[in-house]
């Protein structure tokens, strides 16, 4: 395994779990595996008005060696998953402390529910659609809009074998060859299968889109979301904060 050493997103960042819940019709999920990875990432597109996406297990045969890798060298290293066939974005987490009680309740370990979780945190905490801010300058929105970009629409994620180190990798199925051909081919302005802030060549919503603005009609939304793309535990009240717990994401 060479050549994991590079990587396009953004340096590793260590994040304390002192953060609301990304979104209280989600907490508790039970689901796990393929299933629990996508309906996880269906339900906050769906928040954000972006289509559904579908597993590729050549994404998931990708995400599981990243994942190996990640475990062997005990370390969080992008991939070039850019530059490999099919290209991909890629969110990577660690997560070896207890779970923030949002997102596993029941054993109280860091699972890919907590893993998706963090990632799509990044909206609220750097961005949230504040009109003063550009979501194609911040730099700590990577891992959000890997998982949002319109330009998406499959997935494959896997975990390393001791259970700790969480991959995704995200791309499109028009896009099937090397990057620069997925451009020609998919003939789109969002760079399928590139889902990264920094290969940005759309504007405003047509990369991502933000929440509904008012509060009733962000809780219809999540309504409407949770019925189409979640099919396990009904949402619970939010409980206290967490002692402090730590993870890490890539």
């Amino acid at each position: 395994m060479s050549g994991l050493g590079g990587g396009l997103l953004p340096r590793a960042l260590l994040f304390v779990l002192h953060f609301p819940l990304p979104s209280p019709a989600w907490e508790y999920q039970s689901v796990g595996g393929k299933e629990g990875w996508l309906e996880d990432h269906n339900y906050f597109r769906c928040l954000h008005y972006a289509k559904p996406l579908m597993w590729d297990n050549k994404l998931a045969h990708k995400a599981r060696i990243v994942a190996q890798h990640i475990q062997e060298v005990n370390m969080l290293s992008h991939s070039p998953s850019y530059d490999q066939i099919p290209p991909s974005g890629e969110n990577l987490a660690n997560g070896t402390a207890g779970a923030p009680s949002w997102c596993n309740k029941r054993s109280q370990l860091f699972n890919q529910h907590c893993a998706v979780g963090a990632w799509y945190k990044e909206y609220e905490q750097y961005w949230n659609c504040d009109p003063s801010k550009d979501w194609r300058t911040i730099h700590r929105l990577g891992h959000w809009t890997a998982m949002i970009w319109k330009g998406t629409n499959t997935l494959g994620c896997a975990v390393s074998s001791s259970g700790h180190h969480f991959v995704c990798h995200y791309g499109n199925s028009k896009c099937d060859s090397t990057k620069d051909m997925c451009m020609i081919e998919s003939r789109a302005q969002q760079p399928m299968g590139l889902p990264n802030f920094n290969t940005a060549r759309c504007e405003g919503e047509e990369c991502v889109a933000c929440l509904a603005r008012s509060e009733p009609q962000r809780r219809a939304r999540e309504k409407f979301c949770r019925q189409a793309h979640l099919h396990n535990d009904p949402p619970h009240q939010l409980p206290g904060r967490d002692p402090r717990k730590v993870y890490r994401t890539l």
